[in-house]
């Protein structure tokens, strides 16, 4: 009796210790992307890297890398990297190029400008910012033009939309 009641007891903790390994989600290898993808103006490039999350697990998501360098280097710097819970193809319209000099990507809640051709980038996750992560919006399209005016429109939870608008490109929004 003694012995059935330990060996159940070892069972179930195996079981248990099985089930929060599974649950506890992957790692970011970094090593092999699944997807990548490379764009450019003439001055500069962008790449985004796909890798999916390692390990045993029911929640197994993808890292996007975003990157940038000089047309003439292999020297690559990063701008932002996002987890998201789907591994889903790296969505080629979420970056895009105004000039030499000006490019922006986003993803998520995650937003980067540069206007130096790549040099330095501002990087806005909204996820992070007191005036929004309360209200948890994802970034659903962003309009910039010549001269830095736009708008981003956030999704906010539920159907609820607002729109943002900028006079530098994106260095600042307000809301409407």
């Amino acid at each position: 009796m003694k012995l059935r009641w330990l060996l159940s007891l070892g069972l179930l903790a195996f079981v248990v210790c099985c089930i929060l390994f599974a649950l506890r989600g992957g790692t970011h290898p970094r090593k092999y992307p699944r997807h990548v993808y490379i764009t450019s103006n003439d001055k500069f490039r962008i790449r985004v890297q796909m890798f999916p999350e390692e390990g045993v697990g029911f929640v197994l998501g993808g890292y996007y890398v975003f990157q940038s360098a000089d047309m003439d280097s292999d020297n690559w710097t990063d701008i932002v990297t996002y987890k998201q819970d789907d591994p889903d193809p790296i969505a080629c319209d979420r970056i895009r190029f105004l000039g030499d000099k000006v490019a922006y990507v986003f993803m998520g809640q995650m937003f980067a400008v540069t206007s130096n051709g790549g040099g330095a980038w501002k990087v806005w996750d909204i996820r992070t910012d007191p005036n929004w992560r309360d209200r948890r919006p994802g970034i659903e399209a962003i309009q910039l033009w010549e001269g830095g005016v736009g708008t981003m429109t956030l999704r906010i939870v539920g159907d609820k939309h607002t729109i943002l608008r900028t006079s530098d490109y994106g260095y600042h929004w307000k809301e409407e």
